[in-house]
């Protein structure tokens, strides 16, 4: 026996709600993504979403009262959520935005990477040259004038613009550098993409001095001067780890100026 017609246009309803509400969502994920439908991946991705809205429409039309119920009602709340929460789910998607998230991350790896060579050569050589040793101090009058090395400026211009001593002393082939590495004012550590390198004497006693001046160490910073990615959106991998090495009455003073920061001591030189 035929169901009525009324009864026929329900099961309609319900077959066509979640295949109807999936095309919409994946043309808004494939448009806020900027992926084109051709791509074989995204066709077959594309299906497989399609014909499970199928699976689930033919659900919602042919099963009882209740299977209907949930099956609608789990679409609609997908598809309001989507709606209103979209760039949640899309923006750390975007090409331009996973690109930004990577170049930020290989930040954080590089400096871990120039962290464990400059301890590798504290434990061989002793206490780390200071930039202007090598011909790299840079630095505004105001902010520990020539005491910084910067990434993007190769002050000496041997070729070498950061921290060639872990090159020339055979701790690294090759000294990472910002993804970027522009900064606006070739003096400043605080401006633009670029890695800082930062080290104090022994001794030196500015805001009561490092963590370890009554040992009579020295203090070395490494520094990401910025991000690319807004502050609100960053991962936890991303946080600094700070230095509150730097100072004893100003703990992690250089966290206001850099968005990422580490720091060690080291012995006086042999």
């Amino acid at each position: 026996m035929n169901p009525p017609g009324g009864a026929r246009h329900v099961r309609l309803a319900a077959f066509l709600v979640p295949p109807l509400a999936m095309t919409a969502l994946l043309y808004r994920a494939l448009s806020e993504l900027q992926i084109a439908l051709t791509h074989p991946e995204t066709l077959i991705v594309a299906g497989l979403c399609l014909a499970l809205a199928l699976g689930a429409g033919a659900a919602a039309a042919f099963g009882g009262p209740l299977v209907r119920t949930i099956v609608l009602s789990a679409t609609a709340v997908l598809l309001l959520d989507v709606t209103f929460h979209g760039p949640l789910y899309f923006d750390g998607l975007q090409p331009d935005v996973r690109r930004v998230r990577a170049r930020d991350a290989r930040r954080v790896r590089d400096l871990a990477t120039i962290r464990t060579a400059l301890e590798a050569y504290i434990a061989s050589r002793g206490a780390p040259p200071a930039p202007a040793a090598y011909g790299e101090g840079v630095g505004p009058r105001a902010f520990w004038q020539n005491w910084w090395d910067l990434s993007a400026v190769d002050q000496s211009g041997d070729g070498r613009p950061f921290m060639g001593f872990l090159v020339s002393d055979g701790f690294l082939p090759a000294v990472p550098l910002d993804p970027v590495n522009r900064t606006d004012d070739p003096t400043d550590p605080r401006l633009g993409h670029q890695y800082v390198y930062y080290v104090t004497p022994p001794g030196y006693d500015y805001a009561g001095g490092s963590c370890r001046i009554d040992q009579g160490e020295g203090t070395y910073l490494l520094a990401i001067t910025a991000f690319e990615s807004p502050a609100a959106a960053r991962p936890a991998g991303l946080r600094s780890p700070g230095c509150s090495c730097l100072w004893k009455d100003k703990p992690d003073f250089f966290g206001q100026y850099f968005d990422y920061v580490v720091c060690g001591s080291f012995p006086p030189s042999r």
